[in-house]
């Protein structure tokens, strides 16, 4: 008999993405639009079911190394904004996402951000902040996937974020889904409810698709690592108040 060799195509067929999701305004698990239709269908066109999740949140960020979250029972973190809807907070505060923690698969993270240069430390105490769990509510309702949460440096350099994302790029191979949230624009005060989309917050998401889309990877992630100064009005999209820490997920991811 002739020895095997696994099926290449079975086994790309079987790797996980990554993901880049918007977590929008608190309220999506309790009030239906675009981003939550798409989040609650977005799971059923996965390869298989994740056996553990990596998610990197724009709301946890930590002075002068990477640090991951080793928590067994992450708790739900109900860090609102102070504009957001009080009826709405009021109903959110009510809902809790149950998920199990991952402390193994953190303790993994933490040695492939270190096996490439990148300091990580460990946070035993981390839950799971507004940027986690409202799209995972959506996203996985029945919240029996282990999370583990990763945080975004306070510099929010483009180059360590990619290379973080190319240190966990392995874990799509073992079944474990690699997650950033965030938003491609946010300048919440620019961004009128009702009204017209603004030309720069279209021209910005249009260099990003663009971007995203090139076929020679290495060109887009040059592209990526300036996005600062090579995205048309950039500082308009992640003005100061909000200078990139929305942004920086996606490069992970």
């Amino acid at each position: 008999m002739q020895p095997t060799t696994p099926d290449t195509d079975s086994l790309t067929s079987r790797r996980l993405p990554s993901l880049f999701l918007p977590h929008g305004s608190p309220p999506i698990p309790i009030e239906p639009c675009i981003s939550s239709e798409y989040l609650s269908s977005l799971a059923s066109t996965l390869p298989i079911r994740p056996k553990g999740i990596v998610f990197v949140s724009p709301h946890w960020i930590t002075e002068g190394t990477f640090e991951v979250s080793t928590a067994n029972k992450p708790e739900t973190i109900y860090d609102f904004d102070a504009d957001t809807d009080v009826e709405a907070v009021e109903k959110l505060r009510r809902l809790s996402y149950p998920t199990p923690g991952a402390p193994d698969l953190a303790l993994r993270v933490q040695s492939l951000l270190v096996s490439s240069s990148l300091p990580c430390a460990t946070c035993p105490s981390q839950g799971l902040d507004h940027g986690v769990w409202t799209p995972l509510y959506v996203m996985f309702p029945q919240a029996d996937i282990p999370v583990t949460c990763l945080s975004v440096k306070a510099d929010l350099d483009p180059e360590e974020h990619i290379r973080a994302g190319r240190a966990l790029e392995t874990l799509r191979d073992e079944g474990i889904l690699v997650v950033g949230s965030g938003e491609t624009v946010h300048n919440v005060p620019e961004m009128d409810k009702g009204q017209p989309t603004k030309s720069w917050c279209l021209a910005f998401e249009e260099w990003m698709e663009e971007t995203a889309s090139l076929k020679d990877g290495d060109l887009a992630v040059e592209k990526f690592k300036e996005w600062r100064s090579m995205g048309p009005e950039a500082d308009k999209a992640h003005p100061a108040s909000s200078p990139g820490e929305h942004m920086v997920p996606f490069l992970v991811a």
